[in-house]
């Protein structure tokens, strides 16, 4: 009120009380600018005797002063100690805060809340009484420094009428004019500092309020919408009601579930395609045949009697000179061929008539023999002491039945004399115990590009090698662009089969129904299939190295129309990880991806070797192969692009619950596609953001879940896992977890929240995704090595097939690692949370 009511009185002064108003500042501003020189004359004068006195002082004031010097500064010493020790308690405090637990620093900050806001309530209470008291003292002071300044203007002139006639100002009035002044102002400026701080407190204390409020409105909101969430998810789970449920179910429901699922889908197709075909009875005598009598049903009968000769009448032994058997004669059927003799093909001469029987002759029957065509075969007779018979045919296929079994008793007592730790290394990664080495002298030079185990056959491996990085010793070998090996895990000295191939080849898989069946893609578009039954002497003109016989693809799509223009990205059997099963009975599909988007559907079919007739499909079938691939049909990926080019791919999986849908990985993001025009929803699963035109986020690789086919992961470029619902387009879950492009990601089998994954710089992750903290993976370790190089690809064996303790990893120098995984990574269940999708 007092600062109101002096700027009213100088709203409202005239110009007479105006004039003197300033006239009046003007002196007073002029008297505190001389006081202060005084006040400063007088401290230099002040130290300049205090400095005189020191010269004049005598030794026992010298003594005592010097006394008082360090009593003053003990003290300050003191002091400085005092507020060190309110320092190292503030310390002590802190530490004391860091080791605290939850519940004692909640009630700690509730405490102290408490405490703040009492001491804030008790200080406004005093600064209200503070604020009232010197209110009414500044208007007490206002309206008497008013009139005392008014009866003092005269005085002050007169007083300085009288300095000037007599030249002399009186220092005492100087003083207490001074002092009153600034002691008015001091009180002033106090007040004013005070209703200050008073409105700052109020403010902060509103504007905390405020805080407090719209962190609960937060905290409410948030959690409304994480029920409304789960209120929508689970009515779209009821209203899907796809096979597999809720994640607790196991494997054999699951199948359950899908068998009905798929049972009533077909029911309800037939029942609507009955309702549109009408049929009609036609009722026709195809055959009029009258029946048969009694002696009929004899006579036909008789040959099937099943009765056999069980011993024969011989004659007497000197009377046994020759004997002949009496039976039907064998009704043979040849079939030739015209081939070029640089193939090697031929057979030989000897190998034309199977059944070489040579007889005990003496050396003067020779001639008689040969003229009889009784002795058949160039070696000479005279060089034979006994008869002996020779199939040739059943010779070679006895062979190639007990060879193997030899050489892997062979093997087993080379490793029994060596010893378990000659075969078996001891590991130095933290995922594994130990680990075998497979290695193939020819494939040293060849980088590893893809590995994977044997669907229906786990104890083999398919290796795929890249092009030639410089000579090897096998030159035969080099003239091929691509090598797939396969091995066996309980053999690691040599390579079971060596398949080769003329194109550069950029994925390959194996079929999930016939273990003897390897797909490969290439990078000119062409798809190749090879047949692991055929035998080596089909394949002897490819090349041979140390035993193995190259193997030439048993069917290339090269040689027909209609093939992909583009590299071939992705390749896989159609339905492979279906949850309700593959059914042997039913063709197999093979789908293949190319980097533009296009996917092929081809058809596996065998030929039928009875009939000799060959067709216009046959182009590209080896000779003496049965395998091949039609062209089904083809659904080309729809490129949405706003430069409109071409949608680059990368990777493809199939839906475990209806083979007839896939997911794409591409540029855009992952594509939902259908392949007979039914309705795909969601059709794009993010993140799909732009940034100057170019997508931000590029997936690399996709996989469904093994045990629960509900959920999916995508792999990106910049080093990101995101985890998908099958019916949600928005990602449930996304970890920042490398600085590389992710390359290959693998579920395991026993565990659906443990998942492997491999990125362009060789590091193997295992993500455990029911732990709380699933940002941080349970290991991570980078494979690289100077004598293997980086890890390149991995892969584990297929669920319930073998032991999924093990994992097989490839390097860039042609290497192959099998190892056994050790207990780290199943990690205890009491620290995880598997229902939190």
């Amino acid at each position: 009120m007092g600062d109101g009511a002096v700027k009213k009185s100088k709203r409202d002064e005239t110009e007479e009380e105006r004039r003197a108003r300033k006239d009046r500042e003007r002196a007073e501003r002029k008297l505190r600018e001389q006081s202060e020189a005084e006040k400063l004359a007088q401290v230099a004068d002040g130290d300049k005797r205090e400095r005189k006195h020191k010269r004049d002082e005598t030794e026992e004031e010298r003594h005592a002063r010097k006394e008082r010097e360090r009593a003053e500064r003990k003290e300050r010493e003191r002091e400085r100690e005092r507020r060190a020790g309110a320092a190292e308690g503030g310390n002590r405090e802190r530490m004391h805060k860091r080791d605290e637990t939850e519940e004692e620093r909640h009630a700690r900050k509730e405490r102290e809340r408490a405490e703040r806001k009492e001491r804030e309530r008790a200080k406004e209470r005093q600064e209200q009484q503070e604020n009232s008291d010197n209110e009414d003292v500044i208007r007490k002071s206002f309206v008497h420094d008013d009139a005392v300044v008014d009866d003092e203007i005269p005085t002050w002139h007169l007083e300085s009428n009288e300095a000037k006639t007599s030249g002399v100002i009186p220092g005492w009035k100087k003083d207490e004019l001074s002092a009153a002044m600034e002691v008015e102002n001091r009180a002033i400026r106090h007040a004013v500092d005070e209703a200050r701080e008073a409105a700052r407190r109020e403010e902060r204390r509103r504007a905390e309020e405020e805080r407090e409020s719209e962190a609960i409105e937060r905290r409410e909101k948030r959690r409304k919408e994480r029920e409304e969430k789960k209120l929508r998810r689970s009515q779209m789970s009821d209203i899907s009601g796809t096979v597999v449920g809720k994640s607790t179910i196991g494997v054999s429901e699951l199948q359950r579930q899908g068998y009905r699922a798929q049972f009533e889908k077909d029911l309800q197709r037939a029942t609507a395609l009955r309702r549109l075909v009408d049929m009609d009875d036609v009722s026709a005598a195809l055959v009029d045949v009258p029946p048969q009598s009694q002696y009929d049903m004899y006579i036909r009968n008789f040959g099937d009697m099943g009765r056999k000769q069980t011993g024969v009448q011989a004659p007497a032994e000197e009377d046994r000179i020759d004997f002949e058997v009496q039976a039907e004669r064998v009704r043979v059927r040849h079939r030739a061929v015209e081939v070029p003799r640089d193939l090697g093909l031929c057979p030989e001469n000897s190998a034309d008539r199977p059944m070489q029987l040579v007889r005990d002759l003496g050396q003067d029957n020779v001639g008689e023999a040969l003229e009889n065509n009784e002795v058949m075969g160039e070696p000479s007779l005279s060089n034979v002491s006994s008869s002996r018979v020779i199939d040739s045919n059943l010779l070679a296929s006895f062979l190639g039945r007990v060879f193997p079994v030899m050489r892997a008793i062979l093997d087993e007592n080379d490793e029994e004399r060596a010893g378990p730790e000659a075969l078996e290394s001891k590991s130095e990664t933290q995922f594994s115990t130990s680990y075998t080495t497979f290695s193939c002298v020819a494939t040293c030079n060849r980088p590893v590009l893809k590995v994977l185990f044997n669907p229906c056959a786990p104890a083999y491996l398919a290796v795929l090698h890249g092009a030639v990085g410089g000579e090897g010793p096998s030159m035969e070998l080099d003239r091929y662009l691509s090598v797939i090996v396969i091995w066996n895990v309980y053999d690691s000295f040599s390579p079971e089969k060596i398949l080769v191939s003329p194109s550069l080849l950029t994925s390959i898989c194996m079929s999930p129904r016939w273990p003897y069946l390897v797909y490969a893609g290439a990078e000119d578009g062409s798809l190749y299939v090879w047949d692991t039954r055929e035998p080596e002497r089909n394949h002897f003109t490819a090349g041979c190295f140390q035993r193995n016989a190259f193997r030439l693809p048993s069917f290339a799509t090269s040689w027909q129309t209609g093939n992909h223009m583009a590299p071939i990205v992705a390749i896989a059997v159609a339905g492979y990880n279906t949850v309700v099963g593959v059914r042997k009975d039913e063709n197999e599909q093979l789908v293949s991806l190319d980097a533009t988007g296009e996917t092929y559907f081809w058809v596996v079919n065998e030929k039928d070797q009875s009939k000799g007739a060959i067709s216009d499909t046959e182009n590209g079938l080896n000779m003496f192969s049965t395998v091949r691939l039609f062209l089904a049909t083809s659904k080309c990926e729809s490129r949405v692009n706003a430069l409109s080019m071409n949608q680059e791919s990368f990777a493809l999986d199939f839906v475990p619950t209806d083979p007839s849908h896939y997911v794409v990985a591409c540029s855009e993001g992952v594509r939902h596609i259908s392949r007979f025009g039914s309705i795909a929803a969601p059709s794009l699963y993010g993140p799909c953001s732009l940034f100057f035109a170019r997508p931000v986020a590029v997936p690399s690789c996709v996989r469904y879940g093994t045990v629960d086919s509900r959920i999916f992961v995508v792999g990106y470029d910049d080093g990101t896992l995101r985890l998908y619902l099958h019916t949600d387009a928005a990602p449930q879950l996304s970890i920042p977890l490398s600085n590389h492009s992710v390359k290959e990601m693998r579920f395991s089998g026993c565990d659906k929240w443990l998942l492997w994954l491999l990125d362009a710089s060789g590091t193997l992750f295992l993500l455990d995704l029911a732990k709380k903290e699933k940002e941080f993976p349970v290991l991570s370790q980078t494979l690289l090595n100077p004598e293997t190089g980086s890890c390149t690809c991995f892969d584990i064996p297929p669920e319930g097939k073998a032991d999924n303790r093990a994992i097989v990893l490839g390097f860039e120098k042609g290497l192959i690692q099998l190892h056994t995984l050790s207990d780290f990574t199943h990690p205890p269940s009491s620290d995880r949370e598997e229902h939190w999708l």
